[in-house]
């Protein structure tokens, strides 16, 4: 193992946040300069090459604000976002929101070695905890990171890029798997929102036996019992076990009678993030929280598969969203899903359908066992680069 010097990061670098979003219409221009929000680092979650931004800030807004060059690297500061690991190198000019740290390497620091060793520190730690965690730039300075000589942060650089391309070689991958699916509905039944079907519509409510949502998340979790599905767990087209909490099975089994989830049950996100949506494929008990809806279908009307990836189809999604209510965190009144027109098609179709989407749903478990491989094998070259193991 090799042993470089530590230092401080404010010697290699400028440390320093962004600047409060403006307020005022007039201090947003369509071709003025790119202003990142933390929704624009998120988005990406990781990125060594940040262009695209919501907001641009007219040219007479950007004089009272800090301006930072291509290359300074952003880090979330405040919220839920620093232990998401989200982190982003500007590849343009651009101005940064105060939730945001932006650190500016100096000629010591080679600004991705900077960047990948970012992605492999927990900020959780320096953060202080309040009803929502922060961090001081003057904490993140302190930060000690290891010097090697910049021929030698160079090759590591270069190890890290060739390891990360395949992790987004993978991605990408996935992305175009994940499209066929909606378009495979839409060649079978058309756009359910656009008219382009010949079915008989009907309201949501009368192809499901029960819609509801879970119980308010116990402040204290358990290392086994019953699963918590929360709005987190719930990706599109599947229940993602890795991170979920647990409740103790007796002290809640009185909650979860009323919004336990059985096989081939729909779970849809209603709070924040509306409408990621996946079909219960597991025998043993689940239970959720308040941030999920609960849909058992009427098997003699509608595939689970069907109604499912019709609640994931663009149109009726964007609409789901729009009937969001609230202002920071949007909320689906599950009165308002009930009442949601649906096209029913004949159940022979939907069983095609859902054989169809089976084979592809195949297709994508293989290639996240094959992203979860990268993942690792990215992580731990991440943890060896730093400890002068590459």
């Amino acid at each position: 193992m090799k042993r470089w010097p530590t230092k401080p990061l404010s010697d290699v670098a400028q440390v320093t946040a962004g600047d409060p979003a403006p307020q005022r219409p007039e201090d947003f221009a369509e071709d003025g300069i790119p202003f990142v929000r933390m929704q624009d680092v998120g988005r990406l979650g990781q990125s060594t090459c940040l262009v695209e931004t919501k907001d641009r800030i007219s040219q007479s807004a950007s004089t009272r604000l800090k301006r930072f060059p291509a290359g300074s690297i952003l880090v979330p500061k405040s919220g839920a976002s620093i232990r998401l690991n989200h982190r982003a190198i500007l590849g343009i000019e651009a101005h940064v929101v105060s939730h945001l740290a932006v650190i500016v390497p100096r000629p010591l620091l080679n600004t991705r070695f900077a960047y990948y060793w970012l992605c492999g520190t927990d900020l959780s730690g320096v953060a202080h905890e309040a009803d929502l965690p922060s961090m001081k730039t003057s904490d993140l300075a302190k930060l000690q990171l290891p010097i090697p000589p910049l021929a030698e942060q160079e090759r590591i650089v270069k190890l890290l890029d060739e390891a990360d391309e395949l992790r987004k070689l993978r991605i990408q991958g996935d992305r175009r798997t994940s499209s066929l699916i909606p378009a495979l509905f839409h060649e079978m039944f058309g756009d359910p929102l656009g008219g382009e079907h010949k079915w008989p519509e009907v309201r949501f409510e009368e192809v499901t036996r029960r819609i509801t949502y879970g119980f308010t998340c116990p402040m204290k979790h358990f290392e086994s019992g019953i699963p918590i599905i929360t709005a987190k767990n719930v990706l599109d087209g599947q229940i993602d076990f890795q991170n979920v909490h647990y409740a103790d099975s007796g002290e809640f089994s009185a909650l979860t009678a009323k919004s336990k989830p059985e096989r081939n049950d729909i779970l849809i996100t209603k709070d924040g993030t509306i409408g990621r949506c996946a079909v219960v494929a597991v025998d043993f008990p689940l239970c959720i929280n308040q941030s999920v809806a609960l849909v058992q279908p009427k098997l003699d009307k509608v595939t689970p598969v069907f109604l499912s990836d019709y609640i994931l189809f663009p149109s009726v999604n964007a609409f789901l969203n729009g009937m969001g209510k609230g202002q920071a965190l949007k909320h689906l009144q599950i009165t308002e899903l009930a009442k949601m027109p649906i096209p029913l098609p004949p159940m022979v179709l939907q069983k095609e359908f859902a054989a169809r989407v089976s084979e592809i749903r195949a297709v994508q478990a293989e290639q996240s066992v094959t992203r979860r491989r990268l993942d690792d094998l990215f992580q731990s070259m991440l943890h060896r680069a730093f400890k002068g193991e590459l």
